[in-house]
């Protein structure tokens, strides 16, 4: 039967829709939704996110210079500065992008679950409803996903948009819809950010295409593995302007970037101890759609409170779910077709293996995860309760959303009544949706992490961005265990605790915290400050380029006694220490919670002789030697990569075009090294200059000397562009082919 008429059944779709649109006012009234480690800063200021950070490939992480392909995220940030533009209110671009992800995955699960079965008379209108409730509104989304809302969740839409689209190719050979499923990938391309998320849903489907291959015919694998080649060779090379440089980084690593890190000894030795120590829950809580109960437990987190209140108390009511896909295993040989019997096995055969990977600790086969270890990159997996929580609830609501459809085709008159109890069970679990996502701070019990910025704060934030030179560093202070920014709401004890925001309002670099420095680096300047060590101390301080201080003096006293704060370090953190490392007062905020101080023994970006420099971009430094006689040593204090390149000009001018840097030969490349712990260093000498360059590249002065022309550039940066002309080319030739294709159709 068809339960909803089209007027009632789209009205109820719409109202749906609404409820997400309304639910962060709900959740956060009327505060920024905006801390955390990817920060969601660049919803409320994209344009200012092209253009001190998203761009260039050398970016700082809490001034931490890392080569990333961080432009995976320009795409989204262009079309998010036009909405910006239009949409005035930091609020609302807030609170719509915290609701877009659930809109996306509550119409495409929809979709997707449709091209699934045969259901040509479309009578499972609201199983597929109920269905992507399920996954949309599953306390282990609103627990891992949106609670922490990174990067990856964008992923509860892009995964059925991506599943959807790659099955009706798989079905009809329209290339039609890899065109559309590569823009939409482009679009939300938070690639590099949600990786691990991602395999961790594709993993468990691949594994399951490979145990079902006796079930398919030769030519239906040989159709299968041809679509899907086009299909993924078209997203991989339209995603190019970020992976290219990718791979680049993956065949060439260096210490700092993200596959230095995964792949790290550090990483890969911690594997084993992690996965053990996390380990502690069954399958019993994943298998009603809750998250692992234990692991709240064993680590007190604030989802215990909310077990102990609720999800312990409505348990008898979750176990619908467990049960509906146990009946649907002994029917749907029955009830399905061929067709629909491969793809509930399908489903079924994933749904165990995620259930593996989420849980882990299951018996015997604990131990198969530890050995999967040893395979290369699967280190990444080493938090697998959040890794694989997302692509187990999507694979779990598909199978409990086909296994409804067996039993009600069973049982032709339990539709209605199935589908409206996992309704009621769905919504019963969203009631304590608010305490699960906008949760006090950890460790704190009434400061929320929930805010907005003051006033004071953003006008004090224009002043350092007018006074700061973008060469210089600055400390802030108190410095905490993490890399974070506490910035205190005007109205409430509510903090923003968060990626700094400084280099985005100012595009000055900032040390903020432990992840600020590398751990050699951390180690020295935290026993400096507990020893109370000064004169090293600021010898550190002139090493990484630190010429001031800013000193935050309204952090509640609840959040300076959190997680955040090291409380051996803290009470050294006072105004002896002040004393000892700043010198005049720069800048104070109006109310005086914000103070910009100079340090005792300021210093500069570039450590050199006769230079003078001009920062162009966080890529590109001009820099020009006067009166060079002899080799002298230049000093750079950014952290080292061995993709800074120093490259001759000619003396008339500097030139501005850095597409030439892909041609260009650089110099004193020898001599590039390490300086200190972690900057650079080159030997200029003035001979190698003169035996290899015409006399138009530096000019002779009267006593022999010569004054010449450098310029300073990131050259991995060209990987972007080469990444952006191939994806470029591939939405060209795509579009193209598609109107061809549609035109020879016509004829």
């Amino acid at each position: 039967m068809i339960f909803f008429k089209n007027k009632f059944y789209l009205a109820i779709q719409l109202i749906t829709i609404l409820a997400f649109l309304l639910l962060p006012y709900y959740l956060f009234q009327g505060k920024l939704f905006i801390g955390g480690d990817d920060s969601r800063l660049f919803y409320i200021y994209p344009w200012e996110w092209i253009n001190n950070i998203a761009f260039y490939s050398w970016f700082h992480f809490s001034v931490i210079g890392t080569n990333n392909p961080n432009q995976f995220i320009l795409p989204f940030l262009y079309i998010w500065s036009l909405v910006s533009f239009l949409v005035r209110s930091k609020v609302i671009l807030d609170y719509l992008s915290f609701s877009l992800p659930l809109i996306l995955g509550f119409i495409y699960f929809q979709k997707f679950a449709g091209e699934l079965l045969d259901d040509k008379n479309k009578v499972n209108g609201l199983v597929y409803f109920v269905g992507t409730l399920i996954y949309t509104l599953s306390p282990i989304i609103s627990y891992n996903q949106l609670a922490i809302f990174l990067y990856s969740a964008w992923l509860i839409g892009l995964l059925p948009i991506i599943s959807y689209y790659f099955l009706k190719y798989l079905k009809t050979g329209d290339f039609t819809y890899v065109f559309i499923n590569t823009i939409w990938c482009v679009v939300l391309s938070f690639a590099v950010g949600t990786i691990p998320w991602l395999l961790g849903y594709l993993l468990p489907l691949v594994l399951s295409l490979f145990i079902l291959i006796p079930l398919f015919y030769k030519k239906e694998i040989v159709i299968f593995i041809r679509r899907s080649i086009i299909f993924f060779a078209m997203l991989l090379f339209s995603q190019a302007f970020w992976v290219y440089s990718f791979i680049i980084n993956t065949i060439f690593p260096e210490k700092n970037s993200f596959l230095g890190i995964v792949l790290s000894k550090n990483s890969t030795d911690t594997f084993s101890e992690t996965v053990l120590s996390t380990a502690s829950g069954n399958i019993f809580y994943p298998l009603l759609n809750l998250f692992h109960r234990q692991l709240t437990m064993d680590y007190k987190s604030p989802l215990q409170a909310i077990f102990f209140s609720f999800y312990d108390k409505t348990i008898i009511f979750d176990t619908i779910f467990a049960l509906i896909i146990f009946a649907a295993l002994f029917l749907f040989k029955k009830y399905f077709n061929g067709t629909e019997r491969k793809i509930y096995l399908f489903f079924f055969v994933a749904f165990l293996v995620s259930l593996f990977l989420f849980t882990v600790n299951i018996g015997p086969l604990k131990g198969v995860f530890l050995l999967m270890g040893h395979l290369p990159g699967f280190i990444m997996f080493r938090n697998f309760y959040d890794k694989f929580a997302l692509g187990y609830t999507l694979i779990f609501s598909i199978l409990v959303t086909l296994s409804i459809v067996v039993i009600s085709r069973k049982y032709t008159k339990v539709q209605v009544v199935i589908s409206l109890i996992v309704l009621f069970v769905v919504l019963l679990n969203v009631i304590p949706i608010k305490d699960v996502i906008n949760k006090k701070l950890w460790t704190t019990n009434s400061t929320y992490s929930v805010a907005t910025f003051s006033d004071e704060y953003f006008n004090f934030m224009q002043q350092v961005k007018n006074t700061v030179p973008q060469t210089s560093n600055i400390l802030s202070l108190p410095f905490n265990i993490a890399g974070y920014t506490i910035v205190k709401d005007e109205s409430t004890d509510n903090v923003f605790a968060g990626r700094s925001p400084v280099e985005l309002l100012t595009g000055t670099n900032d040390f903020s915290g432990n992840l600020s420095f590398s751990p050699i680096s951390t180690a020295r300047f935290v026993n400096d400050i507990k020893k109370r060590n000064y004169l090293d101390l600021n010898e550190f301080l002139k090493s990484k380029n630190i010429s001031y201080i800013f000193v935050t003096n309204n952090i509640p006293q609840e959040v300076k006694h959190s997680y955040l704060f090291d409380k051996k370090i803290l009470p050294y953190q006072d105004n002896k220490l002040l004393q000892a490392i700043t010198g005049e007062r720069v800048i104070i905020s109006t109310n005086g919670n914000y103070v910009l101080y100079k340090t005792k023994y300021p210093t500069s970006l570039f450590q050199a002789n006769n230079l003078n420099y001009q920062k162009v971009n966080p890529v590109t430094f001009q820099l020009q030697f006067n009166n060079l006689r002899t080799p002298q040593q230049l000093g750079f204090l950014d952290s080292f990569s061995g993709g800074w390149k120093l490259f001759p000009e000619i003396f008339a001018a500097h030139t501005n075009n850095e597409f030439s840097y892909l041609f260009k030969k650089d110099i004193f490349a020898d001599s590039h090294k390490v300086l200190s712990t972690n900057g650079n260093q080159w030997i200029i000498d003035p001979t190698i200059l003169k035996n290899n360059f015409p006399l138009q590249y530096y000019h002779i002065n009267p006593d022999g000397s010569i004054d010449v022309k450098l310029t300073l550039y990131f050259k991995p940066q060209e990987n972007f562009y080469i990444g952006t002309l191939i994806s470029l080319l591939t939405l060209l030739l795509n579009f193209s082919y598609l109107i061809y294709v549609k035109r020879k159709i016509i004829q």
